[in-house]
C-alpha cells in the first residue's frame, strides 16, 4: 500500500465531482462540486492483500470494488478535531471507518517521541535518574505511552522550578527516566538539583520540535 491521502474526491459518470467529509462522530458524506482533486480514486483497505476502489454514482451513491494492493493511494479524511480517520472494507464487506484517536508517534527531532496526556509524579532529589511514582488522575504513565526503552521529551515541574529535556523511559519497580539531554531550564539552562518534595513529569514538545517541524514544512512546500 502507497501513502495515505487526504484531500481526494470521487467522478461520477455524468463528470460531477463528489468530495467527501468526515464528522467527529465518523460520519461521512459526499457533496458534490469543486474541481477534481484526485486523478484516480483512492483504495479502502481490505481483508489481507485486497484493496478496494470506490465509485459513486449520479445520485451520490458509494460503491466498491475489490482487486489486488497495486500500491494505490490509501483513503483518510481528517475531521474538524485534527483526527484521522481511515476506509476499510470488512470480511462481510461493509465499509468502515476507523479513526486514530491516540494520534500517532512523532519522531521528527532524532527520533525523539511526543504523546498526549503523559503525566506523573515523583519524589526524586538531585540531579540524577528520576524515579516515576504513577499517573497523575486523567493521564497515563510513560511506560503506557512510550514503552520501556523509548527516548520522550520531558518537562519537571518543582514547585517554581522546572527543567524541560529528553531522556530515555524504563519499566520496572519503579518505572524510571533518566535525563540525558537538557535544553532548557529555570536553571539558566542547566540540569535541576530536585528538592524531595512533590513534583510533576509529564511529556510535552519544546521550542526546537516546533522549529523541526517549521523547516520540515518548508523543505516539503519547496519540492
Amino acid at each position: 500500500m502507497d501513502l495515505p491521502i487526504y484531500a481526494w474526491s470521487l467522478q461520477s459518470p455524468d463528470a460531477t465531482v463528489w468530495v467527501p467529509s468526515i464528522t467527529i462522530d465518523g460520519i461521512v458524506s459526499f457533496t458534490s462540486g469543486g474541481g477534481v482533486i484526485t486523478a484516480s480514486p483512492p483504495v479502502f483497505r481490505g481483508q489481507g492483500t485486497t484493496v478496494w476502489t470506490p465509485a459513486i454514482s449520479n445520485a451520490g451513491l458509494l460503491t466498491i470494488s475489490s482487486g489486488p494492493d497495486l500500491n494505490q493511494r490509501w483513503a483518510w479524511k481528517i475531521d474538524t478535531n485534527l483526527i484521522r480517520w481511515y476506509f476499510e472494507v470488512d470480511a462481510s464487506n461493509h465499509i468502515l471507518v476507523q479513526s486514530t484517536y491516540d494520534p500517532p508517534i512523532v519522531n521528527v527531532d532524532d527520533g525523539i517521541m511526543i504523546k498526549n496526556r503523559v503525566k506523573e509524579t515523583s519524589l526524586t532529589a538531585g540531579t540524577g535518574t528520576i524515579s516515576l511514582l504513577g499517573a497523575v488522575a486523567g493521564f497515563r504513565t510513560f511506560i503506557d505511552g512510550f514503552g520501556t526503552g523509548a527516548k520522550c521529551y520531558y518537562v519537571i515541574v518543582d514547585g517554581a522550578a522546572w527543567e524541560i529535556g529528553s531522556g530515555v523511559v524504563t519499566s520496572g519497580s519503579p518505572d524510571t527516566l533518566d535525563r540525558q539531554t537538557v535544553l532548557d531550564s529555570s536553571a539558566s539552562g542547566a540540569k535541576l538539583s530536585l528538592s524531595g518534595g512533590a513534583k510533576f513529569v509529564f511529556n510535552d514538545a519544546p521550542t526546537s520540535f516546533f522549529k523541526a517541524l517549521q523547516g520540515l514544512a518548508l523543505i516539503c512546500a519547496s519540492k
